[in-house]
């Protein structure tokens, strides 16, 4: 007999995704549409932690069109979740990352409403989270800490110590943008509410929050202590979604180590975009290639920076106002000025 794992046991990536496509056969066999969207949904849960980004969003589309074909028998998975709610908030993370901001913003915002249709707690806590979640992708702060400040109500409400502790979190990488020290303790305290909880999944995205946190307040060798303990967790794990942002946190923090760090930093920067484009992460490549162009630029590298940045930035039709797009458009704007 099948057991599905659950959210906190998907740390077995690999086991996981063994038994939920084991699942997928014998509900195809039997025709249960119920255990079918949940092995999809588990399906595409996994192979988006293990930054196999394609096919989790085909799991998760084949998820949401089960659902939306079996309206008439409303669908819900073994924890009473609202499977069409989940396979959509859980794929607009998966859509953020291909390089689809604002088609993952629309996504987001269908799983909140849902939700709230339903009116099922459980359904609208988690798509809020998965929304907190998605503003930081953004680097959204304001937006972020109003998600996470809703989080922490509804977790008053009904309990979820888990979502409680990434809201808080949340809400430190949101206050440390704007210089308060007291953003890196929170964070800092998340992590701790997470080990006291026994929970690691995510634990590499989190880490990433606090060498981010870290590195725009100057403190470069905490920084690399965190970015050391989130590449550890990515190996250990196997959970590669943020991998990529990971190695490029690292090359920021080395960066600002002065002039024996660069070199170094400049590697970072190409393993950074190496992962992403072997993930298919468009968004996180961009990311990394326009560090990397940065520090070309700050060589007297500016043609070959801009030969790097633009066929990237070029690539994206969606989420041109968001403000990595912006940012690479401005630095293109200036390497153009450069070589003038």
């Amino acid at each position: 007999r099948l057991k599905l794992c659950t959210i906190a046991d998907l740390i077995e990536y690999r086991r996981t995704r063994e038994l939920a496509t084991e699942m997928l056969r014998l509900a195809r066999e039997r025709q249960e549409p119920a255990l079918q969207v949940t092995a999809h949904y588990t399906l595409g849960t996994v192979l988006f932690y293990l930054g196999e980004l394609v096919a989790s969003r085909e799991h998760f589309e084949e998820g949401i069109a089960l659902c939306d074909s079996s309206l008439d028998q409303r669908l819900t998975m073994p924890d009473g979740r609202d499977p069409g709610v989940s396979c959509r908030a859980q794929m607009a993370r998966v859509l953020w990352l291909l390089g689809y901001p604002d088609q993952a913003l629309t996504l987001s915002v269908a799983a909140q409403t849902l939700a709230q249709e339903l009116a099922q707690p459980l359904a609208m806590a988690f798509a809020l989270f998965l929304d907190m979640l998605l503003r930081q992708f953004r680097r959204e702060a304001v937006d972020t800490q109003n998600r996470a400040e809703s989080l922490l109500a509804l977790t008053r409400d009904h309990g979820l110590p888990q979502y409680a502790a990434w809201a808080e979190g949340l809400q430190g990488w949101a206050s440390a943008g704007t210089g308060q020290a007291v953003g890196i303790a929170r964070i800092r305290e998340s992590l701790a509410r997470q080990d006291q909880m026994g929970s690691v999944l995510s634990r590499p995205h989190c880490l990433a929050l606090l060498a981010d946190a870290l590195a725009r307040d100057g403190q470069i060798e905490a920084g690399l202590t965190a970015v050391a303990e989130g590449l550890t967790a990515v190996n250990r794990f196997e959970e590669r979604y943020y991998e990529a942002e990971l190695h490029r946190l690292k090359g920021e923090l080395l960066q600002k180590s002065g002039a024996s760090g660069r070199r170094e930093a400049a590697r970072c920067f190409a393993q950074g975009v190496e992962v992403a484009a072997k993930q298919g992460a468009r968004s996180l490549e961009l990311r990394a290639v326009l560090s990397l162009a940065r520090s070309l630029r700050q060589e007297g590298r500016s043609v070959q920076a801009r030969t790097m940045l633009a066929p990237i930035y070029g690539w994206f039709t969606d989420g041109l106002g968001t403000a990595d797009l912006r940012e690479a458009k401005a630095l293109l704007d200036e390497l153009a000025e450069d070589g003038s």
